[in-house]
């Protein structure tokens, strides 16, 4: 990943999508494992497809309105993001 000026990288992880809705439709393409960047200005996961490092969402922070994790040692991450008119609803193992 590629840091904008004044940004700082906070933390980075593994994560697998289970579930991407936007709008109520679920984006099955975006499921799998990638890697998930947390910076001072967006959350940004990215995933190799065919040798290719591919961002699949980048989100800048204040369009995450509602955040909740669930579980002890395996991790569920669920995020909810408004972009203008739309909703995301974002399942991440983590």
């Amino acid at each position: 990943m590629i840091l904008k000026s004044g940004e700082e990288k906070r933390r980075e992880d593994k994560a697998i999508i289970q579930e991407f809705k936007w709008e109520g439709h679920s984006e099955e393409s975006l499921q799998g494992e990638g890697n998930l960047f947390l910076t001072t200005q967006r959350l940004n996961l990215e995933k190799e497809a065919e040798g290719k490092t591919v961002t699949v969402f980048e989100f800048p922070l204040k369009a995450v309105d509602e955040v909740s994790v669930k579980g002890f040692i395996g991790k569920v991450l669920l995020l909810r993001v408004i972009l203008k008119e739309s909703r995301i609803i974002l399942v991440l193992s983590v």
